[in-house]
């Protein structure tokens, strides 16, 4: 089994507490909570350079998620099955999954195919994940959804807004950014 590192940008706040409670008794190697960082994807980053020597796969996930109990290793199972290079959990409720596979808070990298793709874009203010995605595809790896990783995020209504008002995915994605915008009418 792959060894993990859990990466979770965040603030101190109470869902991070939550999402902290519900890693209880799950397997990985490590746990970085990054609160350092002014956006994301600068805290995301700053996260893997804490990083093991040893560690094979990189989870990141937002601090607002609450996990299934068997969440890591489900995940973990699934992406060695499908040799993926990088993938998506399942999301239940809020803003993920539903509209466009490139979009999750709870993704899942080879530390390999992480530093082939630069890492995540740290100029995003938000939807720096869609944009690690599309580089990702671009350069050839393969993706793969891992939907017996399930993970809660109970944070409803904000998926619209964020594509809508990100002029950076617009200028660097251009006709990924008119699909989303299209989905979502």
């Amino acid at each position: 089994m792959k060894k993990v590192a859990i990466i979770i940008p965040s603030t101190p706040k109470k869902a991070l507490f939550e999402l902290l409670r519900s890693l209880q008794g799950q397997l990985y190697k490590q746990l970085i909570v990054q609160l350092e960082g002014t956006t994301p994807g600068e805290k995301r980053n700053l996260g893997v350079s804490l990083k093991n020597d040893d560690i094979e796969l990189l989870c990141f996930l937002d601090d607002d998620l609450i996990l299934k109990d068997n969440f890591i290793e489900q995940g973990i199972k699934q992406f060695e099955l499908g040799n993926y290079d990088f993938a998506q959990s399942k999301v239940i409720g809020g803003v993920e999954n539903a509209k466009n596979k490139f979009t999750s808070t709870a993704c899942w990298f080879t530390v390999k195919a992480f530093f082939d793709v630069d890492g995540f874009d740290e100029k995003f203010r938000f939807n720096e994940d869609i944009d690690i995605y599309q580089r990702a595809l671009q350069k050839g790896f393969n993706y793969g959804y891992l939907d017996k990783s399930i993970a809660w995020h109970p944070e409803i209504g904000m998926y619209e807004n964020l594509i809508a008002s990100n002029k950076r995915l617009e200028v660097k994605h251009p006709s990924l950014y008119k699909q989303l915008k299209k989905e979502i009418r």
